[in-house]
């Protein structure tokens, strides 16, 4: 038991020094730090052999540090060097980790019982250490992601520490048999387990950050991204965090960053991504050079643009209007950037021309890209707008100025008394901020028969650039229309209201070129090499009954893998409980089936442990007298079977019987809730 377990405590204490000595990797040197940790871990273990009172101990694990160095100070007045400079650097920053590991090591090999209070000491430290790491931005580790799976591999060490801490001191493990038989179910159920019981705070999360992120970002995993399903919050925040860096050269002058399309709408719920909007334009940055469909729209352009990940999801693309290709770039060592990349896209550079261009597509596509619910008001005021206007692009261009000159932005668009916000926005109010602005336009276009979709990304300010570097900030997230004209594409309206509220203030940050100008020079001062070059990968659309199937597939356990989540969690509860019972009529031989039964009898009694030294008779009697069980019976069955040369068939009947008296006593003895709680949690019995 003492072997696992206090190797259990070293690993934990070894991934808090980890995380330690990346906050101070700039200052501290981890090879000292390393030694200065084995150094603690043997002067803790060799107090606890010698068992000293309790204050000599302490007074020693405090001044041994200081000891030490002392000892290098004499070294340096024989031999002067710059072992003491060196030393000094590192010494004050080990001597916390130092003093901690040291002193709860010796506490925990003296005191059995401290072992649980030092888990809740170790969750405390490691939740104080990723504090830092808020607003999504990742410096410990590469990868958002790693952090997470660091953060669940603390977690699970924390939770079987405290459970062989415990069980330590009951004196429920005391061979190596006994910890996989005592750990393993634990280990194979806690992890579903723990997701379970996290999904409604992660939700809650999830949606807390939306409302924090401007209505449109939300966090997942110690990192950001876009939302891909936008609804009408009653009040936001906004952040100045820098998101990214953007270059381009080209002849945009309209700078929107899209990340997502959302063409599917619920109504009194909002904007999502539908099926349609996964195909293109693409989602995610590719592994290597890769072409897009040149839709051959008129009036477009291509512009070349460089995008330099700071604070964001590294998988997220975004481009503007319609990107055609993409070229992920290599990332330098010890960079500011999360990711980097090259692309093309075609931008609309000229007005068009035409009174009324064509805004003709497929039945099924254009059912679904004019679907508005049922709203009379929307339908009604765009009919007002619109009425004596000609022409499908003078109506659109009618409908955006009749917000940028009626409405007013605003971050606490208020609570509709009826829960309806778009309506009390539109005939109340008048003010929201961009995905007000955006849900009205679109519904108000579509009711009209204009196809119409919500994109979401980062308004890119045109006044603000160095060398014509662009700094892209959290509180730029935005929300606008993209309406379809057949022979022009999809093309960009933005209906959001330029004046503020009475009465509010704009939060944006102001710009500041010190600010960025150490990350344009790091760029300047670093060549992009592509990465993976070969082949251009041919992207283009399939629609294969296949690639539809899968989609299907996929969405289906997007949407139901916490119920699958459930569904396999408890598929392992059965198989756990009721594996003695299937191996029992696989068994042929009478003596196999007893031993089963045996098995399962004391897998249902197991919240009466038995120690490692108590014989099956005594604890068998020990059950009976405690809770008034006939459990000595199957047990001088189960020896039967085990030393006597007859084992009969009738002997197993016998048993067979004895096995449904008890399953009676235990369900009379024991409440439903215990047994509920025993079924659910059969790793927390002992506890």
């Amino acid at each position: 038991m003492a072997v696992p377990y206090n190797l259990l405590r070293t690993v934990l204490q070894i991934l808090l020094l980890v995380v330690y000595g990346k906050y101070l990797e700039d200052v501290l040197s981890f090879p000292f730090l390393a030694v200065a940790y084995l150094f603690s871990l043997i002067m803790a273990w060799s107090l606890a052999s010698f068992r000293l009172r309790g204050f000599f101990s302490g007074m020693i694990l405090l001044l041994w540090p200081w000891v030490v160095r002392g000892v290098v100070l004499l070294i340096q007045q024989v031999r002067p060097s710059f072992l003491q400079i060196s030393f000094d650097m590192n010494f004050y920053f080990v001597l916390v980790p130092v003093y901690l590991f040291s002193i709860t090591t010796w506490i925990v090999l003296t005191y059995r019982r401290f072992g649980r209070y030092e888990v809740l000491l170790n969750g405390l430290l490691i939740f104080l250490l990723f504090l830092s790491q808020g607003n999504y931005r990742v410096t410990i580790v590469p990868e958002p992601v790693w952090l997470a799976v660091l953060a669940l591999l603390f977690l699970i060490l924390e939770l079987l520490v405290l459970y062989m801490a415990v069980a330590g001191e009951r004196s429920l493990i005391k061979s190596p048999g006994d910890v996989l038989r005592e750990i393993l179910p634990f280990f194979i159920l806690l992890l579903p387990l723990l997701v379970l019981m996290l999904l409604p705070l992660w939700k809650e999360y999830e949606e807390g950050s939306v409302a924090g992120g401007g209505g449109l970002l939300k966090s997942s995993l110690f990192r950001f991204d876009f939302s891909e399903y936008i609804k009408l919050e009653t009040e936001i925040s906004m952040s100045d965090d820098l998101v990214l860096m953007f270059r381009k050269e080209g002849p945009a002058e309209r700078l929107l960053l899209r990340r997502y399309v959302l063409s599917g709408y619920e109504e009194g719920q909002g904007f999502f991504r539908h099926e349609k909007d996964r195909i293109n334009p693409p989602d995610k940055v590719p592994t290597r050079y890769t072409e897009y469909e040149d839709p051959a729209y008129r009036n477009r352009e291509k512009v070349k643009q460089e995008l330099f990940l700071v604070n964001i999801d590294p998988a997220a693309f975004l481009s503007l209007n319609y990107p055609v290709n993409v070229q992920p770039v290599y990332n330098w060592d010890d960079s500011s950037f999360v990711r980097i990349y090259q692309s093309e896209a075609l931008v609309n550079t000229k007005p068009v021309r035409e009174i009324n261009p064509s805004v003709e597509m497929a039945p099924p596509d254009a059912e679904h890209y004019t679907y508005w619910g049922d709203s009379l008001a929307i339908g009604k005021l765009a009919r007002d707008i619109t009425e004596n206007i000609p022409g499908a692009l003078l109506k659109t261009a009618a409908i955006e100025r009749y917000f940028h000159e009626n409405y007013y932005y605003s971050l606490k668009p208020g609570v509709a008394p009826d829960g309806d916000q778009l309506s009390w926005f539109l005939g109340e109010t008048k003010k929201g901020y961009c995905s007000y602005f955006a849900f009205s336009m679109a519904l108000m276009c579509r009711s009209i028969g204009i196809p119409a979709r919500v994109a979401v990304g980062f308004w890119v300010d045109p006044d603000v650039s160095v060398l014509n570097f662009y700094p892209v900030r959290a509180d730029q997230a935005h929300a606008w229309v993209e309406v379809y004209f057949e022979e022009y594409g999809w093309m960009e309206f933005d209906p959001t209201s330029s004046t503020m509220y009475p009465g509010e203030q704009y939060p944006f940050a102001g710009f500041s070129i010190e600010e960025f100008s150490s990350l344009i020079e790091e760029i300047l001062d670093n060549d992009l090499v592509a990465e993976n070059l070969a082949e251009p990968e041919d992207t283009a659309p399939q629609n294969s009954g296949g690639n539809a199937a899968g989609e299907q597939i996929l969405r289906f356990f997007r949407v139901y893998w916490p119920f699958l989540l459930g569904l396999i969690y408890l598929g392992s509860l059965l198989i756990y409980h009721k594996a003695c019972r299937i191996l029992f009529f696989l068994r042929r031989s009478a003596r196999g089936k007893a031993k089963c039964i045996y098995r399962e009898l004391r897998h249902l009694l197991s919240f009466e442990r038995k120690p490692f030294r108590e014989t099956i008779g005594d604890y068998g009697g020990r059950v009976d007298r405690i809770y008034g069980f006939t459990f000595s019976q199957v047990t001088s069955s189960y020896q039967k079977s085990l030393y006597s040369r007859h084992f009969s068939q009738a002997d197993l009947e016998l048993m067979a019987e004895q096995r449904a008296a008890i399953l009676k006593e235990y369900r009379e003895i024991l409440s439903p809730g215990r047994r509920v709680l025993h079924f659910v949690l059969p790793f927390a019995r002992s506890l």
